[in-house]
């Protein structure tokens, strides 16, 4: 119970009535809804989120700052990215951006730059209508719904949509003061959606001002322009200053609003606005000499506004914030090797005391002998010939589930599969941080426990199970022949193309990293996602910035810049970007055809 002063801030996380058919169905439909980037690489890992830090020139050789950012989306033949340059009345421009974009996305100009990364905010509210009962649904008059004591019409309108060789298709929405209605089931309830991109938003224009940006003051004010997606966007400029802003819009919401859908009748739910961009975290040139972010918790606990819950596992963010707190003189290429580390920071952790609980004399079998010898003598970096990265990850991936698919169960509740976002890391259940702290503190936790049998289980006992499980599955899959388990044969790369055609999609040789690593591989099912575009920008010399990606600057197959960067990108290496301001000041070799343009 909470009373007092305190009452007011407590969750107001209290079921609707009757509501649980519409919930459903509205789940079912944007379920069914394929976010982009999904399809391209469909069954196949890897996917998972982004980094961008920024060193300050205390920590680096040119005595100025060092921008690093690698976002990681699911590949795709023609890329998502285009890369180009652009030099206008004395300033230069370059980096990363869309085929169709008027500007750059991710890249720096003569005197700034910016790298993105997601912030995974809760951006979106379902809220439970209450329909007058006997109004129609779909014929007639729209129906009213309850708002704050009054029955309010549904705002109908219909939208005509293009269907190529097929004549245009119209699209009835309704649509509440919350949000567009995604679903309408059970007694007199309909779902609405209320997301912050539901109204006109300004991020090319926010783009437009970053790309013209001459430092990190004007940086700062064209991030009051950006909206949707909610961003953490980190800055550097030739001023010697460093920046981290997670910003976006993102709606003030009253205590517990947020985690289950709210009851759209009473009105207590309801918006008030959004956070302003001053309220937003903000780090600029702090003690340590950088900024980092990797989709993680984007404030500290006690911030006084709430951004979501649904973080990425915070093992890249713990390994970029170890590199960088003891490095020093660093340069583009010293900063390459962090953005390309293969060193598994969850294995770390975890595997000490899971390898302490096997009991040797369980182990039997020599499969489980070799493959525990095999862990032992692991280094926790996801590359090479050894089997230890396939193995870790599925015995991990066995253990989580024993320890909570039980719990599940045991209550009656039917879990989807899968996982929530880009990654299958960020599984339905408690955050992975949450198990390695039971693992390594309180190995005789309640959780631990397997419902299923009358005994009390604890750490060892789920541990040595879920080891048994991994090897017998990765011997059904892969053959008694350890050596076939390997990562390099493991962890490949498979590049399909938008059009679904295999002959126009490429397969590559091995990739290095792991879902947990900076450098992000796969879980040894193939790679089909991760650093879509690495940059890196010492503002020593701008002009030499540093970038790549998997692709090419051609979308016709027949092209050899249809698929060249691919294996420059799979070596971890780069290509200077150029960034001058006048094509006399490339030098010969990046030159191949100049097009004057006159009045």
């Amino acid at each position: 119970p909470v009373h007092g002063a305190d009452a007011a801030a407590a969750p107001r996380l209290r079921p609707v009535p009757g509501a649980a058919a519409a919930i459903a169905a509205a789940e079912r439909h944007l379920a069914a809804a394929r976010p982009p980037g999904r399809a391209a690489s469909a069954g196949h890992s890897g996917i998972c989120g982004s980094n961008n830090w920024a060193v300050s020139g205390a920590r680096t050789a040119s005595g100025k700052p060092i921008l690093a950012s690698d976002p990681h989306l699911g590949f795709q033949l023609p890329s998502i990215w285009y890369a180009w340059h652009a030099a206008v009345k004395g300033r230069a421009v370059a980096g990363a951006g869309f085929p169709v974009s008027p500007v750059v996305i991710i890249g720096h100009n003569d005197r700034a730059g910016w790298g993105l990364t997601n912030m995974q905010a809760d951006a979106v509210d379902y809220f439970v209508e209450t329909l007058r009962p006997g109004d129609p649904l779909v014929a007639g008059d729209p129906p009213r719904y309850l708002h704050r004591g009054e029955w309010k019409p549904v705002e109908r309108s219909s939208e005509e949509i293009a269907v190529r060789g097929e004549a245009p298709r119209a699209v009835q929405v309704d649509a509440t003061v919350h949000g567009p209605i995604v679903a309408r089931e059970g007694e007199g309830r309909a779902v609405a959606l209320a997301w912050t991109g539901l109204g006109p938003t300004r991020e090319v224009v926010a783009l437009w001002k970053m790309n013209r940006a001459s430092g990190l003051g004007e940086l700062l004010e064209a991030l009051d322009e950006l909206a949707v997606p909610a961003m953490n966007v980190a800055c550097a400029d030739l001023d010697g200053n460093i920046a981290l802003h997670p910003c976006g819009a993102l709606p003030l919401r009253t205590p517990g609003q947020g985690r289950i859908p709210m009851d759209g009748a009473s009105g207590e739910g309801d918006w008030a606005g959004m956070i302003p961009r001053t309220e937003l975290p903000l780090a600029v040139n702090p003690p340590e000499g950088f900024v980092a972010s990797a989709n993680g918790r984007p404030a500290p606990l006690g911030y006084p506004h709430y951004l979501g819950w649904m973080w990425d596992p915070s093992y890249r963010a713990r390994r970029i914030q170890e590199m960088l707190s003891r490095a020093s003189g660093l340069t583009v290429a010293s900063m390459a090797a962090i953005q390309l580390d293969v060193h598994d920071e969850a294995a770390e952790r975890f595997l000490p005391p899971l390898l302490a609980a096997l009991d040797p004399r369980s182990l039997e079998d020599d499969a489980a002998r070799r493959a525990t010898a095999a862990l032992r003598d692991w280094d926790y970096a996801a590359r090479g010939d050894s089997p230890a990265p396939a193995l870790w990850l599925e015995w991990l991936r066995r253990y989580r589930d024993l320890v909570w698919g039980d719990e599940w169960r045991a209550r009656g509740i039917e879990t989807e599969p899968g996982s929530w976002g880009y990654t299958s890391d960020n599984r339905r259940e408690p955050v992975l941080e949450v198990l390695e702290y039971m693992t390594r503190e309180h190995p005789r936790s309640a959780w631990f426990d397997d419902r299923a049998t009358p005994a009390r289980e604890g750490r060892d006992e789920i541990a040595a199970r879920a080891f048994i499980a991994a090897v017998s599955s990765l011997r059904r899959r892969l053959g008694d022949d350890m050596s076939l388990w390997a990562w390099t044969r493991r962890n490949v790369l498979r590049i399909p193309s938008l059009t679904g055609d295999a002959p126009l999609e490429r397969v590559g040789g091995p990739v290095p990293g792991s879902a947990f690593t900076v450098n992000p591989g796969g879980d040894g099912d193939g790679v089909g996602g991760g650093a879509s575009w690495r940059m890196i920008v010492d503002f020593g010399d701008p002009t030499a910035s540093a970038g790549a990606y998997p692709g090419g600057q051609s979308e016709d197959p027949a092209s050899p810049h249809y698929d060249d960067l691919i294996p420059l990108w799979a070596a971890g290496r780069y290509v200077q970007l150029h960034c001058v301001t006048a094509p006399e000041r490339l030098p010969p070799e990046a030159r191949s055809k100049t097009l004057r343009l006159v009045p």
